[in-house]
């Protein structure tokens, strides 16, 4: 197994990694949302939820437009190091 099925698969690892790790800061909004309650809601707040209060809610859109990107810009700088980082081990990489 180490030496022919875990080389054999190293390279659908590594490219499903980099798709992945884009989704590393989605924490679930649904169940989050579903299940917070007063409290709760201090511990439990994620990104998302900072999005949906401080925009919708409080009417204050700026900040929570500026969370949203921060949250995208993080995701594509996290694929864009993995991506990097399977172009120095040798192995086959999205863009």
């Amino acid at each position: 197994m180490r030496y022919v099925t875990l080389p054999g698969i190293k390279s659908t690892f590594v490219i499903l990694l980099i798709m992945n790790i884009g989704h590393i800061l989605d924490a679930g909004f649904e169940l989050q949302y579903l299940l917070g309650n007063g409290l709760t809601v201090d511990w439990s707040q994620t990104i998302d939820i900072f999005v949906l209060k401080y925009g919708i809610s409080m009417g204050n859109y700026s900040l929570a437009t500026a969370a949203g990107i921060f949250k995208t810009i993080v995701s594509v700088v996290l694929v864009f190091v993995a991506n990097y980082i399977a172009k120095r081990l040798g192995e086959e990489r999205l863009v």
